[in-house]
């Protein structure tokens, strides 16, 4: 599949009976996609785009303090959650499942954007073991399967009492057949599909799981860190970079309102103008378009341009963009 099959939102709580839904868009999700200022060196590969989303979502589990007490955390099975009942919550949505981690809900599934597919991404590992957490969750590959009936078998084998669809596109079907197997909390209309702002997903997640109050924590601490990062670096500063993924010759580019581009703006660097779509023709959305590789030279000019490696795309997209502009 193609560009950011990461996920959709939540509009906060979870419905209180199975069939209704939790004030959320149904739509269909967007398929994953699957020489000066540009060389070699100011290429930057990120793999299994570990940089983005360990930043940008994972960062609310790497940001809590690893020194709480993990007493009573499992994978899931005796946590409690909303209502007092018991939480096995299957986080469904890219991201969603770091922040219940750091809120220390540990997901009985959750979703991998990575080189390998359905392996926990490597932040997400390393949160789950600063809390001597050995009982990892299921890894959905959320990019690829979406919804299939493979998946909606392994969510219902793990009888999750709460389904976290804050980060992850559901279609009409798609919420009717989740919702058979338990309540599911997915994104308010005020957002479209994968255009949540990274600190409203944490927001949204915490509600869901009435955990409201830690979100301000949480996204504190996120926002401390992007500080720390900029502080560290003054010299990148609004230096101009724009964030892609390679897919099937071409290119997806993602503009400033999504969660990708999100990051790098956080981060001090600015998205021009002039490499953000309209969102519209061909599989372009919103919040990113699409650029053949005849017309890479929108990329020059550029200080540096981070380059989602998912499926190992980033080497040959390496070779045909220093290629183009070697000419």
């Amino acid at each position: 599949m193609l560009p950011e099959s990461d996920g959709s939102a939540v509009n906060g709580s979870a419905s209180q009976n199975q069939t209704s839904k939790t004030g959320g868009r149904v739509g269909r999700p967007d398929p994953e996609p699957g020489r000066p200022g540009i060389n070699r060196r100011s290429f930057l590969r990120v793999a299994g785009a570990s940089f983005i989303a360990a930043a940008g979502w994972g960062l609310a589990a790497c940001s809590s303090d690893s020194s709480d007490d993990s007493a009573g955390q499992s994978s899931g099975a005796n946590q409690k959650g909303s209502k007092g009942k018991d939480s096995r919550v299957a986080a469904v949505g890219m991201g969603d499942g770091d922040t219940l981690i750091a809120l220390g809900i540990i997901p009985v599934i959750t979703t991998s954007y990575g080189v390998q597919p359905k392996a926990l991404n490597s932040w997400t590992r390393e949160a789950l073991q600063s809390r001597n957490i050995h009982d990892f969750p299921i890894v959905l590959d959320s990019t690829q399967e979406a919804f299939s009936t493979s998946v909606l078998e392994t969510i219902a084998h793990k009888n999750p009492s709460l389904i976290m669809a804050i980060n992850t596109a559901v279609d009409k079907q798609a919420h009717q057949r989740l919702s058979a197997i338990a309540p599911i909390a997915t994104h308010s209309d005020k957002y479209q599909d994968y255009e949540i702002p990274w600190d409203e997903q944490i927001k949204e997640v915490c509600r869901a799981v009435d955990k409201e109050g830690e979100a301000s924590k949480l996204i504190a601490k996120v926002k401390e860190s992007f500080k720390k990062y900029r502080d560290k670096h003054p010299d990148i500063q609004n230096k101009k970079a724009a964030i892609v993924m390679p897919y099937d010759g071409k290119a997806a580019v993602y503009d400033d309102s999504a969660g990708r581009g999100q990051f790098v703006t956080n981060m001090g660097y600015t998205i021009p103008q002039s490499v953000q779509g309209d969102g519209s023709g061909g599989q372009s959305s919103a919040f990113y378009h699409e650029i053949s590789a005849e017309n890479y030279d929108i990329f020059r000019g550029l200080d540096k341009l981070f380059v989602i490696d998912y499926a190992g795309k980033a080497r040959h997209f390496s070779t045909t963009l220093c290629s183009a502009h070697s000419t």
